[in-house]
C-alpha cells in the first residue's frame, strides 16, 4: 500500500500542563489491504485482497489538564488531579470499480478481475471506526498515580464478505481500566 497523508493541527496552551488540541486529517491509500472471507465448498476461507483506493478524512480534539487538588490528603505528598479526553471522528470510504486486482477465490493462481466484481466500491474501509473516544482521570503524587482510564470505539468492520456473505463486524463497546503505580523502597 502507498499512502499520501495531510495534518494539519492546532494547539493552545492554557498553563502550565494544560492545552487543548484541534486537529484535522486526510489519508489517500493505494491499494489498500483488507480481510476477506469467501465460501468455497461448504466451509469459509479467510484470504486479503488489495483495493484498488480509499481514502479517509476527520478530525480530532484533546484536551489535557493537570491541577492541584482542592482539599489536602494526608497520605499523599503533593498531589495533583490530571484529567484528560481525546475525540476522533473518521470517516473512509473504499473506491475501485474497472481498476483489476487479485481474485482471491482463485487463489494460489493469479487471475484478475476487475474491483467491482467485489463490490468494494463506496464501503467504508476495513478496521476503522468512526468514533473513537478516550479520557483519563486521577491523581498523582510524589511517589503513587491512580488513573481511570475509559475508552469507547464504534463498530467497525473486520473481515469483508465477499459474495452472499456478510462482513464481520466488531462492537467493542467501552472498555474501562483502572491503573495504579507505586514506588516501594527496599
Amino acid at each position: 500500500s502507498r499512502f499520501a497523508n495531510y495534518d494539519a493541527r492546532y494547539e493552545y496552551y492554557l498553563g502550565r500542563n494544560r492545552f487543548v488540541t484541534l486537529a484535522g486529517f486526510y489519508k489517500k491509500i493505494s491499494d489498500p489491504i483488507e480481510e476477506v472471507i469467501l465460501a468455497t465448498q461448504g466451509s469459509t476461507v479467510t484470504r486479503f485482497i488489495n483495493a484498488p483506493q480509499a481514502k479517509l478524512y476527520g478530525g480530532e480534539f484533546e484536551y489535557r489538564t493537570r491541577f492541584e487538588m482542592p482539599f489536602a490528603v494526608p497520605v499523599l505528598e503533593n498531589p495533583q488531579w490530571l484529567f484528560a479526553i481525546n475525540y476522533t471522528l473518521t470517516f473512509s470510504q473504499v473506491s475501485g470499480t474497472d481498476e483489476l486486482i487479485v481474485d482471491p477465490s482463485q487463489l494460489p493462481t493469479r487471475v484478475l478481475a476487475p474491483a467491482s466484481v467485489f463490490a468494494l466500491d463506496g464501503t467504508t474501509l476495513q478496521g476503522t471506526p468512526k468514533h473513537i473516544v478516550n479520557s483519563q482521570f486521577g491523581w498523582e503524587a510524589e511517589r503513587s498515580q491512580t488513573t481511570l482510564l475509559l475508552g469507547w470505539v464504534s463498530e467497525r468492520i473486520t473481515r469483508r464478505g465477499l459474495g452472499a456473505l456478510p462482513s464481520t463486524r466488531e462492537t467493542p463497546g467501552v472498555q474501562l481500566d483502572v491503573v495504579h503505580k507505586q514506588d516501594i523502597e527496599i
